[in-house]
């Protein structure tokens, strides 16, 4: 059995151009099409295989990079696995979070057209039977190793033939053979004064070679996806340019369609896993609430005795629940401190002549749901012009602003190249809190700006200062402590009052 693959792959690391690789028993029988530094990778190249037993057969998939062959993903899949799965498409995670897919159908082409459209541009032609400046009649042939297989309609006195699409039996095309070599020929359909056909000994018996191109099936259909210009030659010299404007296999299973189908429904099988741990975690977090709810409810009832039993501790238990719930809602303090940029990258369109001028803006956390996170602006400070390492001054934000209950709640750091359109370009960011901060400048440790994977510089921290921060923590334990005083005044009330009794 004869078996049709396709690679594709999802959050490859940036390992810039790539390309895949396709073996069954150590042996090599595609290499896909290199693409430029892209995670989510679909190569369009077809591979294909025998088979005399699919059960026992195996293809390994390697993902590798163009310069120096070095392999940055593989897996192993059973062919007939493949051919049995709900979109004839399997795939395999990877230790680092990547995922290689590969689909597979049998390869039968005996009903199958190849269809395709050229355009010529800028032919380069010669001939002493034209007058000076006349334009040729071109038409193109398709050959394989047998013979013509195509021939175009003639094109009427132009350098640019825009010809009609065309559709060619699959099978006397190619054979079924993605990669068997085609020719595409082009000639001058040479006619009388009268019109009729001139025939000649020279290249064929309807007209004079103008150039030819060297192509396969699987070659065509990547120069249709990538626009690439082609060059049409004779005898080594440049005879003008061919575009493939559209090409595709029709009467078969686009590979591509397959591989984005299993990459859908892998990615519904993770949302829907995502939700269900989400469902459970919510009736957790109810149960905990109802739970708390009730011991509340405890509390304020052992709280409503003791302030019967005991005024001064009512009072003094009251005032220190007003202050938790204060800080609750909106912590006090200000946060001072000052940043210092160090080799910020240069974001300007003229490196030579121009140099970033960096700002930086505080952000914090507004929503979080699932992996998606929204942040919001807090604070922007001043620009620094012309200036890769610049020293801001000193700033002051409340810390009530940046954070919600607690100074170990994540913020970040954004640093910008300012423009006078308001177009600012991103240099760089990275995440820490108000207490990571205070940590750094203790430890004289430096944030890394980052771009991606991209180090883009880093932040150092000269100053940092926390005025008039009450921590919530030590709040809530006077609280608790009050709280425990108006208890043993409740108990010692009601000893006093059966001792009255």
């Amino acid at each position: 059995m004869k078996v049709r693959f396709g690679v594709s792959a999802k959050i490859l690391p940036n390992q810039g151009n790539i390309y895949a690789s396709i073996s069954t028993r150590g042996r090599v029988f595609g290499r896909s099409e290199v693409i430029n530094g892209i995670a989510n990778p679909v190569w369009k190249k077809v591979f294909v295989s025998d088979y005399d037993n699919v059960e026992d057969a195996y293809v390994t998939v390697s993902i590798l990079t163009e310069e120096d062959n070095k392999e940055i993903g593989k897996a192993q899949f059973n062919v007939a696995a493949i051919l049995g799965s709900r979109q004839h498409a399997v795939y395999e995670d990877l230790e680092d979070g990547s995922t290689i897919f590969v689909c597979a159908h049998e390869h039968k082409i005996e009903r199958s057209t190849f269809k395709f459209k050229i355009r010529g541009k800028d032919l380069i032609y010669k001939s002493k039977t034209r007058l000076i400046g006349g334009k040729p009649d071109p038409f193109y042939e398709v050959r394989n190793a047998s013979g013509i297989v195509y021939r175009s309609e003639v094109q009427d006195r132009t350098m640019d033939p825009d010809w009609l699409v065309a559709e060619v039996d699959l099978y006397s095309l190619c054979g079924g053979n993605f990669d068997a070599p085609v020719e595409l020929v082009v000639f001058d359909h040479h006619r009388h004064e009268t019109g009729s056909l001139v025939r000649t000994s020279k290249s064929n018996d309807t007209g004079k070679l103008i150039g030819l191109l060297k192509s396969t099936v699987n070659n065509l259909l990547l120069d249709a996806e990538s626009g690439e210009c082609l060059l049409l030659s004779q005898h080594g010299q440049r005879a003008g340019n061919i575009f493939v404007l559209e090409a595709e296999c029709i009467g078969l299973i686009s590979t591509s369609e397959a591989l984005q189908a299993a990459a859908t429904a892998k990615a519904v099988t993770e949302a829907s896993q995502v939700a269900e741990m989400s469902r459970k975690e919510f009736e957790k977090a109810r149960g905990l609430a109802e739970a708390t709810r009730k011991s509340e409810q405890e509390a304020f009832a052992a709280l409503d005795k003791a302030r019967i039993a005991a005024e001064v501790a009512k009072t003094a238990s009251l005032e220190a629940a007003k202050e938790e719930e204060r800080i609750k809602k909106r912590l006090v303090g200000t946060l001072r401190f000052q940043f210092e940029g160090k080799s910020l990258k240069n974001v300007e369109a003229f490196t030579l002549f121009d140099k970033s001028d960096p700002f930086f803006v505080l952000q914090k956390i507004t929503s979080q749901e699932n992996e998606k996170v929204d942040w919001s602006h807090v604070y922007i400070s001043g620009v620094i012009m012309n200036n890769l390492n610049p020293a801001w001054e000193v700033s002051e934000v409340n810390i009530g602003d940046i954070c919600d209950r607690s100074i170990d709640e994540a913020i970040r750091v954004v640093v910008f190249d300012w423009e006078k359109s308001g177009k600012h370009k991103l240099i760089g960011y990275f995440e820490t809190s108000i207490q990571g901060i205070m940590s750094a400048q203790r430890s004289e440790e430096e944030f890394q700006v980052a771009d991606k994977f991209e180090e883009t510089g880093r932040i150092a921290v000269r100053r940092a200062e926390l005025d008039g921060f009450i921590d919530p923590k030590s709040v809530e334990k006077r609280a608790k402590e009050l709280a425990e005083k108006a208890d043993a005044a409740h108990f010692f009330a009601l000893g006093a009052e059966q001792r009255v009794k």
